[in-house]
């Protein structure tokens, strides 16, 4: 996708705070969920790293804890090692360029992490896919935090996240392309949807942890 490559990988953090209210609140309260099941070492997948915001923030909230990070673009995880050299924690991090398909772990993890990447696969058998291979590198009892999209829950939900993009930096034009995009480029589901796909493929019933507007995340322990 170019907004993951070239020039969309150079502007994605600043973009992505303007995109997702609470973006960096959402990092913390996964990072202080993991801390209170992890405070010790542990292992984590995390599937969609983009440009490493979130490990870093990870990274920072406990010394002892190491991680996968996947991504599909080169050109974010380029971002990423660069990153992680700077902040002194490439010893603790194992980068692999490709999707989850393409993983082959030595040993499953103790949680995987997956924030905006579902909500791009179709509901076609990808989605189920997806939380299928997760799953396979998961011990059991274990939790997949996870972030997309949803369907708007009011008629008021996808323009108040238009009005919310103004007021984080996005022109007025960009925002309404913004609310424009998000039918075209995305695969939202409903909580009902969401849930019935996390039955399917033996998660647990889901927990909501985070929301805004229409990004939630929950968290879905293997059953």
């Amino acid at each position: 996708m170019p907004r993951f490559e070239g020039q969309g990988s150079q502007n994605y953090d600043a973009r992505i705070q303007k995109l997702i209210p609470g973006y960096s609140l959402l990092q913390q309260l996964t990072a202080a969920q993991l801390l209170s099941l992890f405070p010790s070492s542990a292992n984590f997948l995390i599937v969609g790293a983009g440009t490493g915001s979130e490990t870093i923030t990870f990274a920072k909230t406990n010394p002892y804890w190491t991680f996968t990070a996947l991504d599909i673009s080169e050109d974010m995880l380029a971002i990423a090692r660069k990153k992680f050299t700077d902040e002194c924690l490439n010893h603790r991090i194992n980068i692999h360029h490709g999707d989850i398909s393409t993983f082959k772990p030595g040993m499953p993890f103790d949680a995987a992490i997956c924030f905006f990447v579902m909500h791009f696969l179709a509901d076609n058998g990808e989605k189920y896919e997806l939380l299928q291979l997760i799953k396979q590198n998961l011990k059991s009892g274990c939790f997949l935090f996870i972030a997309d999209l949803m369907k708007p829950l009011s008629s008021l939900e996808r323009q108040s996240q238009a009005i919310m993009a103004q007021q984080l930096g996005l022109t007025s034009k960009e925002s309404q392309k913004m609310v424009e995009r998000l039918d075209l480029d995305f695969y939202p589901l409903s909580q009902l949807e969401f849930g019935h796909l996390a039955s399917k493929s033996y998660f647990a019933t889901p927990i909501q942890y985070f929301q805004a507007l229409g990004f939630h995340a929950h968290m879905l322990e293997k059953s």
